[in-house]
């Protein structure tokens, strides 16, 4: 169905114009609170905060579980989704709105992995679901993993 190469290919490719710099995105951090019941009952997060809006052909935003951070050494692993502004459809045809990505970031090395990634509609129903790990990998400039990398590695417990 997803294939490893659509879903880097959505996030690197959709993600190379961002028009928030990081400065404005730790002054302008928001909070958002699902009104909807939580899509996930083990990862249950009810305030998501704004990362990046993101103006490609398919402009969407990035948001952030700031409760799911977990911290481990210089690790971080954490929860974002992205919000589409209209509805997007795979090249398998599955209908999605939402995308739910857990991922690992190394913020010494400056690397980020996938781990698993969840797909909704525009009423919340689950469409496709996925666990999966890839090998660590160079965050790139301004693309999404850039802009949680910033997030979750600025985070801190105290």
């Amino acid at each position: 169905m997803f294939n490893l190469k659509f879903i880097n290919a959505l996030i690197i490719v959709s993600c190379c114009i961002l028009f928030v710099s990081c400065a404005s995105m730790r002054t302008n951090e928001t909070k958002y609170s699902i009104v909807k019941e939580s899509k996930d009952d083990e990862k249950s997060y009810d305030i998501w905060y704004f990362v990046s809006r993101v103006g490609t052909d398919r402009p969407f935003k990035v948001f952030v579980a700031k409760a799911s951070i977990l911290i481990e050494n210089d690790s971080r692993r954490s929860w974002s989704k992205l919000v589409f502004t209209a509805e997007q459809t795979d090249e398998d045809g599955i209908n999605y709105k939402e995308v739910y990505i857990y991922s690992s970031v190394n913020c010494l090395d400056r690397t980020y992995s996938y781990i698993a990634s969840r797909f909704y509609n525009t009423i919340g129903e689950l469409v496709f679901s996925e666990n999966f790990s890839t090998d660590p990998e160079p965050i790139l400039a301004d693309t999404v993993s850039d802009y949680v990398s910033r997030f979750v590695c600025a985070y801190s417990e105290n």
